[in-house]
């Protein structure tokens, strides 16, 4: 796999970010009963695993500012998860 320009790594935080927002989103409507959630939650999780090996595949390639924010959503990620339980 090729490195990443700094503008690849912004779309790729960038959809990260989205990935979390819609991810909180679904588990929001599954803990109030929605049982289409159950049907997203595969796909999302589809997603998360993709997203997941692209940024551990290159993530030494991120600048200080990118890796700063890949941790921030990280951070927020486990936060909205934790909170959610």
């Amino acid at each position: 796999m090729n490195a990443k320009s700094g503008k690849d790594w912004d779309d790729l935080l960038d959809s990260y970010e989205n990935f979390i927002n819609r991810y909180v989103r679904l588990m929001k409507k599954a803990q109030n009963g929605d049982l289409s959630a159950i049907t997203e939650y595969t796909k999302y999780m589809q997603d998360a695993i993709n997203l997941a090996e692209e940024v551990e595949t290159e993530r030494g390639d991120l600048t200080s500012a990118q890796l700063k924010r890949f941790l921030e959503l990280q951070t927020q990620f486990s936060q909205e998860t934790m909170n959610m339980y």
